[in-house]
């Protein structure tokens, strides 16, 4: 929009759209369904996610802010875009804008872009706590869908994995002690890909949608490989990392031994670039919005700021629940902010299972830890994903079944 420079103060200034919009037939969403929403339009500001894999799509040519919007809206998993208007560029974000930052342009070269913040949820409803799908269905209470999702709409059998992945049209399944990480449609769920791990197989994995950037440990074995477009090489080989995590800038490597420190390599090179000491014993790991969680069996939740230069550790604590002390899973945080963990209670490392394990939903932000809903299965591994019309929410069974469950609401 040529006028939008205009628009920008010191203040952030909030204008309000209605957009309306009518879905052709064919996306899965029954027929010619008619969806309302709220657009809010910050200017002078730019959108920085607050988990690298909810970004969706820089979208090139776009005219001016309210084709970013239609864009944004018409997106079956768009619920924040930042629209710069000097290079007519569309970037849209799966997660809702309060998973991440709205930062306020302070330099003349970028300051004719702006932030279109989608209002899913009807006035008295808020996510992480419902499910929003804004006038195509009524909110509904998030750990009711959880407690009442009992039919499987697909079973992937023989798929052993302890960190299935969800993006916005794929289903990834890397599978334990396998070089193979077969890939699914998830309109079909149909297989639609094999990668397989050069030299070993692999432990636990870490995916980055947009850019096809597989990162994984090996099974009982030295190294960590990354594979990418422009990068198939082997880290790490001095140790046999355990679990592994990525934000846009670093890899992550924990090694799941009491005092252990973890290992940053940069993404684009994979050289090394720095270490943390002082978490209990680092197993599963993510990071939101430059903060870097982690899960110590026993101990629970840990975490550290990466813009500071001691990395001092903070430990929580959850009143309404003891099972976040005995986490011991990786973990994987969807557009809500909602982070999906493997709770057990009889032991450091969930074997055997026991019909008092559960695992565990929770609204995580840089700040508190909120229960959110518990999945009574023994030793099952969660996650979850929402669109503007449905919520997937992905049960794995290792161990017990090697199988993995789809369930939708």
């Amino acid at each position: 929009m040529d006028r939008l420079t205009h628009l920008a103060t010191t203040t952030i200034i909030y204008l309000l759209l209605r957009i309306i919009i009518k879905e052709i037939e064919g996306q899965n969403m029954g027929p010619q369904s008619m969806r309302t929403m709220n657009i809010k339009i910050v200017p002078n500001a730019h959108y920085k996610l607050g988990y690298f894999a909810n970004f969706l799509a820089n979208l090139s040519g776009v005219r001016s802010l309210m084709h970013c919007a239609l864009a944004c809206q018409q997106d079956l998993s768009c619920r924040t875009a930042t629209y710069y208007n000097n290079l007519s560029l569309c970037s849209l974000y799966d997660e809702y804008s309060y998973v991440g930052e709205i930062i306020p342009n302070f330099t003349t070269t970028d300051d004719s872009s702006a932030v279109l913040i989608l209002q899913v949820c009807p006035v008295g409803y808020e996510e992480p706590y419902h499910l929003c799908f804004g006038s195509y269905r009524p909110p509904v209470i998030f750990s009711d869908v959880v407690n009442n999702l009992t039919t499987a709409v697909a079973i992937i059998s023989n798929s052993e994995t302890f960190v299935p992945r969800l993006s916005s049209k794929l289903l990834y399944i890397p599978l334990y002690n396998s070089p193979i990480t077969n890939i699914y449609d998830l309109t079909t769920y149909t297989q639609q890909q094999t990668i397989v791990t050069p030299l070993f197989n692999q432990c636990h994995s870490d995916i980055d949608f947009a850019n096809q950037y597989l990162v994984c440990t090996g099974y009982l074995q030295n190294g960590t490989v990354i594979l990418s477009p422009v990068l198939n090489m082997t880290i790490g080989l001095d140790k046999t990392g355990w679990n592994v995590c990525l934000n846009e800038e670093y890899i992550f490597i924990t090694y799941k031994i009491l005092g252990s420190t973890i290992d940053v390599y940069y993404r684009t090179n994979g050289t090394f670039a720095f270490e943390i000491n002082g978490f209990y014993q680092a197993n599963g790991c993510a990071v939101l919005n430059k903060k870097l969680f982690v899960l110590n069996p026993g101990v629970g939740l840990q975490s550290t700021d990466l813009d500071s230069s001691t990395f001092v550790i903070t430990s929580y604590q959850n009143g309404s629940s003891n099972t976040i002390q005995q986490i011991s899973s990786q973990f994987t945080i969807d557009s809500s902010g909602r982070s999906y963990t493997c709770g057990c209670s009889n032991s450091m490392n969930c074997l055997p299972p026991s019909t008092s394990d559960m695992s565990v939903i929770y609204s995580m932000t840089v700040n508190n830890i909120t229960l959110l809903a518990k999945y009574l299965k023994p030793y099952s591994y969660l996650t979850g994903r929402a669109t503007k019309y449905n919520y997937r929410l992905l049960v794995s069974l290792p161990v017990a079944e090697n199988n993995v469950y789809i369930y939708e609401y």
